[in-house]
């Protein structure tokens, strides 16, 4: 098993992986597909939420690996994509992920991960600010 921290782009590999991940963009609409995948997913873990009487984030609730991990995962898949393009996340995005990940967090560890993915200095460089941003408070996670 990989994760994205272990592909380092090269810096004479850079361009060629800006590239594809433009074209992937371009033809396959790449962050609307991620935005689409975190919803679908955090739709799918909802009914197991309840019926789970144990630490929700190191619980498998879909697929072969534990919620923390699939949470892990799409953070630093979205980290590499805005990393390593000219791709940037726009406000209706930065509000599902919002949503998603720190008003409808299942556990006090996956609202963690999304702040600090947000404190990231290179993320917060890459927030398409065209539209006004808003303060946003939210209810606690459920534990």
């Amino acid at each position: 098993l990989y994760t994205l921290d272990t592909f380092l782009v090269r810096k004479d590999e850079q361009d060629n992986v800006s590239q594809l991940i433009s074209q992937a963009e371009e033809k396959h609409k790449l962050m609307h597909l991620f935005f689409n995948n975190l919803i679908e997913y955090k739709k799918a873990i909802q009914p197991k939420v309840s019926d789970v009487n144990a630490d929700l984030h190191n619980t498998v609730l879909l697929g072969k690996h534990t919620h923390g991990q699939q949470i892990k995962d799409r953070l630093e898949f979205l980290d590499f994509i805005l990393k390593h393009s000219n791709l940037t996340i726009t406000v209706d995005q930065l509000d599902i992920f919002w949503d998603a990940l720190i008003i409808k967090a299942i556990s006090l560890q996956e609202r963690d991960m999304a702040f600090q993915w947000l404190q990231n200095s290179h993320t917060a460089k890459k927030v398409n600010n065209n539209k006004n941003c808003l303060l946003y408070t939210s209810p606690s996670p459920r534990d």
